[in-house]
C-alpha cells in the first residue's frame, strides 16, 4: 500500500462499531427509574429468576411481574415462582 493510499484511508471519517445489545434497564436507569415491572411469557421460575438477576445487576429492583393468566398447572409452580421473584 502506498504511503497516499494509506494516508487517504486514515483520513475517511470512522463508522463505530454497533453497539451491543443494551437491556431495557439501560434506558429505564437514564429516565430515573429505580425499579421495574418484567413482563414473562411463561410461568417459568428459572425465567423470573434470570430476569430479576439481570435486573439486580443493573442496579435497579424488580417492583412487580406480570405474567399470562395463570392455569391450575401454573398454580402449582407458584411458591416456587415467589422463591425466585425473592423479598
Amino acid at each position: 500500500m502506498t504511503k497516499e493510499r494509506r494516508r487517504d484511508i486514515e483520513r475517511r471519517p470512522r463508522i463505530p462499531p454497533r453497539p451491543a445489545r443494551l437491556e431495557p434497564w439501560c434506558s429505564a436507569q437514564q429516565l430515573g427509574a429505580d425499579a421495574v415491572v418484567v413482563s414473562l411469557e411463561e410461568w417459568r421460575p428459572e425465567l423470573l429468576a434470570g430476569a430479576r438477576n439481570r435486573v439486580e445487576q443493573s442496579g435497579l429492583a424488580l417492583a412487580a411481574v406480570r405474567l399470562p393468566d395463570a392455569t391450575s398447572q401454573d398454580l402449582v409452580t407458584l411458591a416456587a415462582m415467589v422463591a425466585a421473584a425473592g423479598s
